[in-house]
């Protein structure tokens, strides 16, 4: 404890006083890493075809849930997430984009509504968010914006990604760092969107332990993967060419019997009907065209080539954790 201030006519004669500041000694890292519509049966370790050793490894070694709620769109989900909000009380009844005036739509997390960053912050913690934000209207994005939602003035100290919905992932339109626009006129041969975000993750954390070797942190990587548009690199995709020839149908039967060896689900559980909502719902494999067959084909291997980059990104950020 710090003593009290004496504060006299001269500082030779005055007794100086510091404030504590917190510091969390042997407090956990925290990491969220969130997918951006991802499917349930997505990953190895929820019964997909698609290789992901690395996150099965994390499966293995903790805890799977089955229980996730979702808004279940983007920029609601993850004001909740950050906040513990239902979405509505997040000010994100809706996609981020404008403020049409009404309660619960304000399309900016609350002043009064502290984050998982802010919290942990003002612990002691270094925090750091990588990816997508999409918790800021969109007038407010552009170089002349406000800058209030944006995540450092959300409680992070460092930020490296995009704030809008979706972006390209072999050029994206506009990069953030920290709290300024990067003017990038092009990237280098082979960039790819996933794997600058993990290496920028990486970086932080490389950082912050050049600095200090003992200081939590709290990183939040949200990825634009697997979100539209479809894009991934050639070699990622070569291994999957010709594995969704057989269509959707036999995809769905072939993960939930997969799920159902892996006790994911109660032994009477059954497969439920696709066609729920009829002006959602996707027609059976049968009726589709020789071409739009290829077309769905091409779809889904390009999506699991996605889902495998965020799998080699995990690999990549639990050898930095480790090391």
């Amino acid at each position: 404890m710090s003593q009290q201030a004496d504060i006299r006519y001269t500082i030779s004669a005055s007794r100086p006083s510091w404030p504590p500041r917190p510091r969390a000694t042997g407090a956990p890292i925290v990491v969220v890493v969130l997918c951006d519509d991802l499917g349930f049966s997505d990953l190895g370790s929820y019964g997909s075809e698609i290789p992901t050793p690395e996150l099965d490894t994390l499966a293995s070694a903790g805890i799977r849930y089955r229980n996730f709620h979702a808004a279940p769109i983007c920029s609601p989900t993850r004001a909740s997430l950050l906040t513990g909000l239902n979405p509505h009380r997040a000010g994100f009844g809706r996609v981020a984009s404008f403020d049409p005036g009404f309660p619960g739509y304000s399309m900016e997390v609350p002043a009064a509504a502290p984050t998982i960053a802010s919290e942990l912050r003002g612990a002691g913690y270094a925090t750091f968010a990588v990816g997508k934000w999409h918790l800021a209207r969109e007038i407010e994005q552009s170089a002349a914006g406000s800058r209030h939602g944006w995540p450092l003035q959300r409680g992070f100290d460092r930020f490296y990604g995009f704030l809008d919905g979706f972006t390209n992932f072999f050029h994206p339109h506009q990069l953030v760092s920290d709290n300024h626009h990067l003017s990038i006129a092009e990237h280098p041969p082979g960039y790819y969107l996933t794997d600058d975000l993990t290496e920028a993750a990486c970086g932080m954390i490389r950082e912050l332990r050049a600095a200090d070797s003992e200081k939590p942190f709290f990183l939040y990587l949200a990825h634009g993967a697997v979100h539209a548009p479809l894009q991934a690199p050639d070699a990622d995709i070569a291994p999957f060419v010709g594995t969704y020839d057989d269509g959707w149908d036999a995809l769905r039967i072939q993960r939930f019997r997969r799920q159902m060896e892996m006790g994911l689900f109660p032994a009477d559980s059954v497969l439920p009907d696709v066609g729920v909502d009829p002006e959602f719902a996707f027609p059976p494999w049968a009726e589709l065209t020789a071409d739009q067959r290829r077309l769905a084909s091409r779809y889904m291997e390009v999506y699991a080539a996605m889902v495998a980059t965020v799998d080699r990104s995990m690999g990549t950020l639990r050898r930095t954790l480790e090391a």
